[in-house]
């Protein structure tokens, strides 16, 4: 979303007990950095990688007002930006004219939502099977503790758009 121009990016967190959710956060702030954007926490909404968080999320960000609100939303996970789309759509906004919306996962309904979600693509069944062999060690009292990083790619769909192209210029 930065290299589309967005400059005020909003983030719905994972909960914050799970070290893929801090890790995804850690990625947002590192992004900002790197693009010489300064955080705000203004930005960070709390999440739970549900669609029901995405709706909280939504009401959230309908309630700023306009001249706070952001040009953008990382979801970090596709569930959320479900949420996310849905309610925001109710609550009468165009998708992505009026916010983009990003997610993390490539579930296969981000291809059937309107419009498409773009996302953060990763191999979830090589994540899956790392996960049973991580609990499988665990029960039979083998220690790991690795931490496996899987290659990711963004899959740009309809839901995000150019700053220059949104209502918010």
């Amino acid at each position: 979303m930065i290299s589309l121009g967005h400059r005020r990016i909003a983030f719905v967190t994972g909960p914050q007990n799970l070290t893929v959710a801090n890790l995804r956060l850690q990625g947002y702030r590192k992004a900002l950095t790197d693009a010489g954007i300064p955080f705000d926490d203004a930005l960070l909404i709390r999440g739970n990688f549900t669609q029901a968080g995405g709706k909280q999320a939504a009401e959230i960000l309908a309630g700023l007002p306009q001249e706070a609100r952001p040009s953008a939303v990382f979801a970090c996970n596709d569930e959320t930006a479900f949420g996310l789309m849905y309610r925001l759509r109710e609550l009468g906004w165009q998708l992505p004219e009026d916010i983009s919306i990003c997610g993390f996962g490539d579930l296969p309904m981000a291809q059937m939502v309107t419009p498409g979600l773009t996302t953060v693509h990763i191999a979830l069944r090589e994540l899956g099977r790392a996960g049973a062999q991580k609990i499988l060690a665990q029960l039979q009292n083998k220690q790991d503790p690795t931490h496996e990083m899987f290659p990711t790619s963004v899959v740009k769909r309809g839901s995000t758009i150019p700053l220059e192209h949104t209502s918010n210029v």
